[in-house]
């Protein structure tokens, strides 16, 4: 087990955000944190990432507690969170950006590996090797956040923490980006992934939990989760009135996208 979260609370300014909140991510794992806007996923994820203090609970990460760590240490311990919105460095070049991500490693780093990070970075995201120099408010939408993503890389991360990822971007960009997750699952990245596209997140996740008002309301497999009527109802936009006809359409349509990542026959 990676990272186990117990009972955990937080909030801002006497507002509670996380109610006792329980979950645990093992290695290698992509787990998904779906639910509403303002479910608190994302306050989630900034209490993981120490940007956010627990007022309750405990954080432990390889087994040790986070209590007493602050924020750019659990970077160096192996935690990369990529945040809502993506926050690039407009001003600085699509390389200093990825070089950035690499800061919390230190003089760990000669130059010669920080230049076989960004190479191995650049492998995954081929649209910014043409683009290194360029400013990164030059980029779109899209490759800000394969930026923010291959940032994140750059601290060779134990566990990634990725904030709506697909948040604004053109659905093929959407298809793009969870293609990227999906790949980084298959060469053994942990990623604990928060979004509110619930449907393309449990479907490359191993397991998943629901928030609703800042606590897990249903955990189990992506597989499970997605197959569930009152999840698909409630989190995939199947609204009450659905016919049968509709919610069998959907469940059919879910079930062909399952097979299809999971690669059955």
């Amino acid at each position: 087990m990676i990272l186990e979260m117990r009972d955990v609370a937080a909030g801002y300014g006497g507002v509670s955000a996380l109610r006792g909140v329980t979950l645990h991510v093992d290695e290698g794992e992509t787990v998904a944190l779906v639910g509403a806007n303002g479910a608190g996923k994302s306050t989630l994820l900034k209490s993981i990432s120490g940007l956010v203090r627990p007022t309750a609970g405990t954080i432990a990460f390889a087994g040790a507690s986070l209590a007493a760590v602050r924020a750019p240490a659990r970077v160096a311990l192996g935690i990369a969170h990529v945040p809502e919105g993506r926050d690039v460095f407009g001003s600085l070049s699509v390389r200093e950006n990825l070089d950035l991500g690499a800061y919390a490693l230190g003089r760990r780093r000669s130059a010669r590996e920080l230049d076989a990070l960004r190479d191995a970075v650049l492998e995954r995201f081929p649209v910014l090797r043409d683009r290194l120099e360029r400013s990164a408010a030059e980029l779109s939408g899209g490759q800000q956040q394969m930026l923010a993503i291959g940032r994140g890389l750059m601290a060779k991360p134990r566990l990634l923490l990725l904030d709506e990822p697909s948040l604004g971007l053109a659905p093929s960009l959407v298809d793009q980006i969870f293609a990227i997750v999906r790949d980084l699952r298959e060469l053994g990245v942990t990623v604990l992934i928060a979004e509110q596209n619930a449907r393309m997140t449990l479907a490359i996740a191993d397991r998943g939990y629901v928030l609703e008002n800042g606590a897990v309301v249903a955990a189990d497999t992506g597989r499970a989760l997605l197959a569930s009527p009152q999840i698909v109802e409630r989190y995939l936009g199947i609204g009450a009135g659905a016919s049968a006809h509709a919610r069998e359409s959907t469940a059919g349509a879910l079930a062909s996208a399952l097979r299809a990542i999971l690669r059955e026959p």
